[in-house]
């Protein structure tokens, strides 16, 4: 296959992946191009593309660094795709029984500032109340929890509807000092932006209500770029509750490709839902 053999003789693609949309009511054909880090995006979709209209392909193509971060409309179409194609990682044989690792500095030429530092742990935060609020960075080992309905998953549920900027709810579990505690994440539109540190503390408040010592909460807009930790607490998270009201189409992030989201909640023409299932079938 043209692509795969492109792709395969591309320094910095790591993957191949595919998936189905439709735009302006017709059946489209989306490829993802995987790279690392310092890969020329534009420069490695144009390469994609012309490999692909050599074949008589006629394709979306998208591409995007994991490493990076990923953007919410390439988080779904990763999640929803299937893999075509991905680089056979060659590790160097160990000598003995000893691992040889390989330490040559390669520099980033890239712009983008890491989100979080592994090596600056987040301070809590004390709220009246009594109630710790953990700062979570990527040192935080986070799951999803138990999947049955709980009081406090209600509570946090009732408050979130009456918020006029909410879209979804979303639980996970994390420990700390070998005691677990809750992390809910509030999905807001962009309109939030101002007061996002005000909802967060005002979540805290109804679990500090509801007799909770600690807690993890985030707060950000999914039709945003999204930081590696939010990404990594987005895959581990279990919905509890998303919005059923349509979006203008200027909330959400450049999409355009006319078709209306399935449940109202993502932007219009982006076919994006900010907790639901992926508009991407996964069909190959």
């Amino acid at each position: 296959m043209p692509l795969v053999e492109w792709a395969s003789g591309r320094d910095g693609v790591l993957g191949l992946v595919t998936a189905w949309t439709e735009v302006d009511g017709r059946r489209t054909l989306v490829v993802g191009i995987v790279t690392d880090g310092e890969v020329d995006q534009p420069a490695v979709r144009t390469e994609a593309t012309a490999a692909l209209a050599r074949a008589g392909a006629h394709v979306t193509v998208e591409s995007f660094a994991p490493s990076r971060g990923i953007a919410p409309l390439h988080l779904r179409l990763y999640r929803g795709s299937t893999r075509l194609w991905t680089r056979t990682v060659e590790r160097a044989p160990a000598r003995g029984d000893r691992l040889v690792l390989d330490t040559t500095h390669r520099p980033v030429r890239s712009t983008v500032d890491q989100v979080l530092s592994v090596d600056e742990p987040l301070g809590d935060e004390q709220l009246d109340g009594g109630i710790t609020l953990v700062g979570l960075d990527l040192n935080a080992a986070v799951e999803t929890g138990p999947e049955d309905a709980r009081e406090l998953d209600a509570a946090v549920v009732g408050w979130v509807r009456d918020q006029p900027h909410a879209l979804a709810a979303l639980r996970a579990v994390s420990t700390s000092d070998g005691a677990t505690f809750p992390v809910y994440s509030l999905l807001v539109d962009v309109d939030a932006d101002a007061n996002r540190d005000e909802l967060r503390r005002d979540l805290a408040r109804v679990l500090a209500r509801a007799g909770v010592p600690r807690c993890g909460i985030e707060v950000f807009c999914p039709f945003e770029t999204i930081s590696v930790s939010h990404v990594r607490l987005y895959g581990a998270s279990l919905t509890l509750w998303k919005t059923d009201r349509r979006l203008p189409a200027e909330d959400g992030a450049a999409a355009g490709d006319g078709t209306e989201p399935g449940n109202g909640a993502g932007p219009a023409g982006s076919g994006r839902d900010p907790a639901g299932p992926s508009p991407a079938s996964g069909e190959p």
